[in-house]
């Protein structure tokens, strides 16, 4: 009885990661069969791209003109006219062209449709009621058009906003070199490495700090389109849910939680993608070792990489994408599922109501968006830091 009166407790963000990343390996047979169609559709044109672009540089490597210009055999401006009829011929710019367009459209259509798939599949198992393979992407696809249209929606505002963004950390960032350099060039090299130091800061918070916001503020559009209801009401619920309020001051404001969490999850996933290079480290060590054995030839092999050194890091690069795959989203269905049922009583059990009936084809009942803003609890729960409960 009293778990139908009171709200679930919130859990940790290091607790969510750990729970999401533990459910890529246990469920890692439905992982798979969800999402090995869309994710070879997205990666082989990738891979693809990046093989033409590594032959390529081969082509020019093994005509010699590095060296040429290293051994001070070529002017650089008999470098450059080398370096343009070496250049690969008008095919292969069309094929790089080709798959580019490839790779961008099934972007467009495939990875909003991945994305709310693997969302559905990760709620599931946090709300107690998972749900198989195909009925994942039964319940995206039944919401296909506005993930697609969201989605892209979305991801043309960030560009722009980072454009302009930019454009303006550019302009500051003139004026603010000028006056480190006026207030610190008279501290010497101190002065100078104080001076790049807080140009490299001032831009780059300047360019990336809107797009971050921005981000943040929508993080939950997918998870809103598929437990509320389809349309671009899931931008202004998705603020809503981010900025709404939270015991514990600014610092476990949703905000800080959710900046926690996704660095977390970025810094799983550059770690579990870090095998996939062992390929190209292993070879880069063997060239550095001949050329300091005094093979100077070996400096410029670095441009001729080996067909099997490229296959490895394509084979491990795809194995681990395609395991991981319900990682980053899903991390964020799991803050949003408990982001919910930490809001109030019986939340947990009308997701899993909405769940269950997008899953399974069936007539979906109201939209499972509380009336209002979830109420902050009527006391904090003990925190555990970093996990910012």
């Amino acid at each position: 009885m009293e778990n139908q009166l009171m709200p679930e407790q919130s859990r940790g963000v290091t607790e969510m990661v750990e729970d999401v990343l533990e459910f890529c390996i246990r469920r890692i047979g439905t992982v798979l069969v969800a999402s090995f169609l869309a994710v070879f559709v997205l990666t082989i044109p990738q891979l693809a791209n990046w093989w033409l672009q590594v032959q390529i540089l081969k082509d020019v490597a093994e005509s010699g003109i590095f060296e040429r210009l290293f051994f001070g055999r070529a002017s650089p401006d008999e470098f450059m006219q080398m370096l343009a009829a070496a250049s690969p011929g008008e095919g292969a710019e069309q094929i790089s062209a080709l798959l580019s367009v490839t790779a961008f459209l099934a972007w467009l259509v495939a990875a909003p449709l991945l994305k709310g798939a693997l969302t559905l599949l990760v709620a599931g198992d946090a709300l107690g009621a998972p749900v198989g393979a195909g009925e994942a992407w039964r319940g995206a696809i039944r919401r296909g058009g506005w993930l697609v249209l969201v989605e892209i929606v979305k991801s043309i505002v960030l560009y722009i906003v980072l454009i302009f963004s930019t454009v303006i950390a550019a302009v500051m960032g003139w004026v603010l070199w000028v006056t480190l350099q006026g207030l610190l060039g008279a501290m010497g090299p101190l002065g100078i490495f104080l001076s790049v130091f807080g140009f490299v800061m001032g831009t780059g918070l300047i360019a990336l700090a809107p797009v971050v916001i921005l981000y943040l503020l929508w993080v939950f559009t997918v998870p809103a389109l598929l437990f509320e209801r389809g349309s671009f009401a899931a931008f202004s619920r998705s603020i809503a849910l981010v900025r709404s309020p939270r015991p514990g001051g600014f610092w476990r404001s949703h905000s800080i939680r959710l900046t926690l969490l996704l660095t977390l999850a970025v810094i799983v996933l550059v770690v579990a993608f870090l095998p996939a290079f062992a390929p190209w480290i292993i070879w880069t060590i063997r060239q550095v070792r001949s050329a300091a054995s005094g093979n100077i030839q070996a400096i410029f092999s670095f441009f001729s990489v080996p067909a099997p050194v490229f296959v490895s890091f394509a084979v491990l690069f795809f194995a681990i994408k395609l395991v991981l795959s319900p990682f980053f989203p899903g991390v964020i269905a799991a803050y949003y599922v408990d982001t919910r049922a930490s809001s109030q009583a019986g939340e947990k059990e009308n997701l899993a109501k909405h769940l269950r009936a997008l899953c399974s084809g069936e007539a979906l009942p109201e939209p499972a968006a509380p009336g209002g803003l979830p109420p902050a609890p009527a006391s904090p729960p003990p925190g555990r830091w970093p996990d910012g409960v």
